[in-house]
């Protein structure tokens, strides 16, 4: 008679291959506002006529926009607070304190690095590396054996489009498992790990999401 009650907790780490404050998404150490941010942006994107990037790297696409003083603050944040031997023990015990009986982690890339520290807390997970080539990270997902037990798992690609030379394009992934209630024996919940393509500046994206979620 007690309903089955449980607590889901949706976590995106930042890729640890990501994971560096000296993108034009970060840059914290400077204070930009809305219009020091377009130009930086602008920089980071600019092409020249055969398509190549103009401004690769921190120092050439902050030029002219960042002082010299905000560019050594960027730095010092990045050194202190991004190096993943300080973000990874913060994100497990960030995981930890909110106990969730299911996790989900998107932008994983470390997932033995999670598991090693979660499977003694009493958790079992999975994981699907997204399908890009040049991409590392991917779904998860976590439960705590003590309330759910696995039944079945399986995994998607997104496919986001077709390309005339290169056949179907994919760059998301979905992580998905079927779980039995240890305490409601008759109760099965279906849980979907999926990072959906960012970019919600461009109204475009949100017909490739919008496909995702359909699939």
């Amino acid at each position: 008679s007690t309903p089955l009650e449980f607590s889901v907790m949706q976590y995106n780490l930042l890729a640890k291959y990501l994971g560096s404050n000296l993108e034009p998404w970060f840059l914290f150490g400077a204070k930009l506002d809305e219009e020091r941010r377009a130009r930086v942006q602008a920089k980071h994107v600019e092409k020249d006529a055969d398509g190549r990037y103009l401004n690769v790297g921190f120092e050439k696409y902050t030029a002219g926009v960042l002082t010299e003083e905000e560019q050594a603050a960027v730095r010092k944040v990045d050194e202190e607070c991004f190096a993943w031997e300080r973000r990874g023990p913060l994100l497990c015990s960030t995981i930890w304190k909110h106990g969730a009986d299911v996790i989900s982690l998107v932008e994983c890339d470390e997932f033995e690095y999670f598991k090693y520290y979660l499977a003694p807390r009493g958790y079992d997970g999975r994981w699907r590396k997204r399908p890009r080539r040049s991409s590392l990270d991917g779904c998860a997902v976590f439960w705590r054996t003590a309330v759910f037990e696995l039944v079945h798992e399986a995994g998607i690609d997104f496919v986001d489009g077709t390309h005339p030379t290169r056949g179907e394009i994919k760059d998301r992934c979905a992580q998905l498992v079927l779980l039995r209630s240890v305490s409601h024996r008759e109760h099965l919940i279906c849980v979907c790990s999926i990072h959906l393509a960012r970019n919600p500046e461009d109204p475009k994206m949100d017909l490739v999401r919008a496909r995702q979620v359909a699939q």
